[in-house]
């Protein structure tokens, strides 16, 4: 996409400036369920780059992945998130 600025101060030179602004697309899986029935977000990046959220059964995330779990899951790849009692992250 590119966008054009004209100038529009008196008495001065007429001015042109170009700005190109390059897009990342992110394909989105919502409404995926790992093996123990959790709740997960994958997205994949169009530099072949992937991340899966997982969350737990009241909605808090659990688990980030550096990776598509589609394929499997990799503990040595994974964050873990985990909550006391009264549900602040630890």
């Amino acid at each position: 996409m590119i966008f054009i600025r004209k100038s529009q101060q008196p008495n001065e030179e007429e001015e042109t400036k170009k700005a190109v602004i390059k897009f990342i697309v992110s394909t989105f899986k919502y409404d995926v369920f790992t093996a123990d029935k959790l709740l997960c977000e994958i997205v994949n990046y169009e530099n072949g780059k992937s991340s899966s959220k997982v969350y737990d059964k009241f909605g808090r995330l659990k688990y980030v992945y550096s990776m598509d779990i589609s394929g499997g899951l990799d503990a040595k790849k994974r964050t873990e998130y985990n909550y006391d009692i009264k549900g602040r992250r630890e």
